[in-house]
């Protein structure tokens, strides 16, 4: 169920909750540099394929890198994430474009 908050709008409350923690991150100074929703074009061979939009990039202070995040839906029953084979995709296209 969709959510929204501070303007945005989130595609569940789990997003909207991961959200409202790295904003407090934010504030606390541990992160620096969120983005919402940021969106990578996909190259290969000089041509573009498309565009991936994950749900948060940041830099960590304390870690000293960058961090992408594509919240996923638990499943307590499983006790797993709901990870679909589009999800993968997207994962695996960010990871080889940006070298992650």
């Amino acid at each position: 169920m969709k959510c929204q908050r501070d303007g945005y709008t989130f595609d569940s409350g789990i997003e909207g909750k991961e959200y409202d923690k790295l904003k407090q991150r934010l504030i606390d100074g541990e992160i620096k540099e969120l983005k919402i929703h940021p969106r990578y074009k996909i190259f290969i061979n000089d041509i573009e394929i498309c565009d991936v939009v994950l749900d948060f990039e940041y830099f960590d202070i304390r870690k000293n890198c960058v961090r992408y995040i594509d919240v996923k839906g638990f499943d307590k029953k499983k006790k797993k994430y709901r990870v679909t084979s589009e999800s993968k995709l997207r994962k695996n296209m960010v990871e080889a474009q940006l070298g992650i």
